[in-house]
């Protein structure tokens, strides 16, 4: 990178990333080596892939709540009524999407009421995750309020929860929507069924790549690591050789370094022959360069 920066022009790199990728493409063998058909289609499955890491980094804080929420809905009745009645309108809100993808929009916002009633009734017993750096929760501010965010290793609830009235932070369906949005963050607001039949998907897929992780150690996206191609690591499949990248005119480490790794994990392997068409489709893509450039760039 430092190489390239050398003879970029000050004003090209004031218009930003778009205007460095574009100058980078049309004068250096970058150029030439981008619209080579082999790598054109790494760029596209590396696009494809990088939708899908923010997923797999998050940590999975509503597949516990199946557990959990079916335990609260028998100590707290009222509660569970009440919030069940409007999770079943936000879910048919959404339209023709699939059963699943109604099951699950109902219990993300389910969750958020469910930590509105442990938070002021009881307490959760949190267990450590790597996806928040071995801590066992992330505290995040509300209106003045701190709420805990974490796996639950089990929750308690008052006593008299089946006594007790309604809250009226209960009642709050701006708090719940914030709240539902910290257990699932990649809800948006004002979310329409497509978009949402999409987050899904994108999301189931990401359970092969948690298990490819928490089973070998080793990152689904492997990024800059290089290995010896005779010494492949268990669970990834080889995309560049020394005597592929010499016939297009780089080595590996150059492909590495330009964000195209070196090897594909059996989870993204399967994944991308899933998306085989939306691959195929990117590939024609004209600026499909300029975006892979700018996307490296500035990461």
């Amino acid at each position: 990178m430092k190489i390239l920066a050398t003879k970029i022009p000050a004003s090209c790199i004031e218009r930003g990333p778009t205007s460095v990728a574009k100058h980078l493409l049309g004068t250096t063998s970058l150029g030439i080596f981008f619209q080579r058909p082999e790598v054109r289609h790494a760029i596209a499955e590396e696009a494809l892939l990088a939708r899908l890491e923010p997923f797999v980094a998050m940590p999975d804080l509503v597949t516990q709540e199946e557990k959990l929420v079916a335990d609260w809905s028998e100590r707290c009745p009222e509660q569970f009524a009440y919030a069940l009645a409007d999770a079943d309108k936000v879910a048919l809100s959404l339209g023709d999407i699939s059963e699943e993808d109604r099951v699950f929009r109902r219990l993300v916002r389910l969750a958020a009421y469910r930590k509105i009633d442990v938070f002021q009734t009881g307490q959760e017993t949190h267990i450590q995750v790597p996806e928040l750096a071995g801590e066992p929760y992330t505290e995040v501010e509300i209106r003045g309020t701190i709420f805990q965010f974490g796996l639950v290793a089990h929750a308690d609830y008052s006593s008299d929860a089946k006594s007790r009235q309604l809250s009226a932070e209960f009642q709050d369906l701006a708090l719940v929507e914030t709240l539902e949005r910290e257990v699932f963050p990649m809800l948006a607001p004002n979310m329409t069924g497509p978009l949402w039949a999409k987050i899904c998907r994108l999301w189931r897929g990401t359970r092969a790549f948690r298990l490819f992780e928490e089973t070998l150690k080793l990152p689904a996206f492997p990024g800059r690591i290089v290995f010896p191609p005779m010494q492949t690591p268990p669970g990834y499949k080889l995309r560049w050789t020394d005597e592929s990248t010499k016939r297009l005119g780089f080595s590996v480490a150059d492909a590495v370094l330009i964000g195209l790794p070196m090897f594909i994990s059996q989870p993204a392997v399967a994944w991308l022959q899933e998306c085989a068409s939306e691959v195929e489709a990117s590939v024609k893509d004209r600026n499909l360069a300029v975006t892979h450039m700018v996307r490296w760039l500035t990461s």
